[in-house]
């Protein structure tokens, strides 16, 4: 890692930004995207990355790669140069230092204009343009908003439990995907969704986003013992099935039962 870099405070500050004025979800993967890049590779920057392996990585549009990376540089966390077809990838850099980061009001300009602007501009008003791009709070309300579609929208878990319960395709997928390992069902999973969300409760989680919250659970359900649900007396109960790796479990209680050959 190059001299100077510091991840810990990369990724707090990018949550200080984010807290302040949220950024859309796939900006924020591209930004821990190209972060993970940068340090793989020693904070040798520029980094190269065609879009279209940026756009399989996140699963998301090339467009939305696009715009993601926009609205990156908008906010001075990356600066980058634009690709040249399918001869040259385009290349980013990431500002390691979050106290450069500031909101960039000039946006669109080409290399050209920006360069006589800055040969004609007097030294006062250079000066007054640096400290007017500082990151002030009050003029980051004129930052126009991208991809908005993308953003991440987070529910409450009352409603992404409604959600996953009434969702019977996404189920039956699931069902599908794990009965070769486990004795599930549609009534067992049921269940199953409902404990798993009485678990985030109790862990003082409030919201989610959709998506990760259907990950979370398919991993964690992957991890639970097998199982056979059964019903006595209206209660449901859980009976864990034998590891068939083992011997059967002794069923005698007293040494009575014992009697008699074996």
């Amino acid at each position: 890692m190059a001299t100077g870099v510091n991840l810990y405070e990369l990724m707090h500050g990018f949550w200080k930004e984010n807290d302040y004025e949220p950024f859309p979800a796939s900006a924020t993967a591209l930004f821990f995207f190209l972060l993970d890049r940068a340090n793989s590779r020693h904070w040798n920057m520029p980094i190269r990355c065609p879009t279209t392996l940026i756009s399989r990585a996140l699963m998301v549009s090339e467009q939305t790669v696009l715009n993601s990376r926009i609205a990156l540089y908008k906010r001075g966390i990356i600066t980058f140069t634009k690709g040249q077809g399918n001869t040259v990838a385009p290349s980013y850099c990431i500002i390691t230092d979050p106290k450069d980061w500031a909101v960039r009001l000039v946006d669109g300009l080409g290399d050209e204009l920006t360069d006589c602007l800055g040969d004609h501009l007097g030294d006062d008003l250079g000066d007054g343009l640096d400290i007017y791009n500082k990151k002030d709070k009050k003029i980051k309300n004129q930052i126009s908003s991208i991809d908005r579609a993308e953003e991440k929208k987070f529910l409450s878990l009352y409603e992404l439990e409604k959600l996953l319960l009434s969702d019977k395709e996404w189920q039956a997928d699931l069902i599908s995907l794990l009965s070769k390992d486990t004795q599930l069902n549609a009534d067992t999973l049921q269940r199953q969704i409902s404990y798993f969300f009485q678990i985030q409760k109790c862990s003082g989680t409030d919201h989610r986003e959709e998506k990760e919250c259907r990950t979370h659970f398919v991993n964690w359900i992957k991890k639970q013992p097998n199982q056979t649900n059964i019903t006595h007396n209206g209660i449901h109960q859980q009976q864990w099935e034998p590891d068939k790796r083992r011997g059967s479990g002794v069923s005698a209680t007293s040494a009575r039962e014992y009697d008699g050959a074996f």
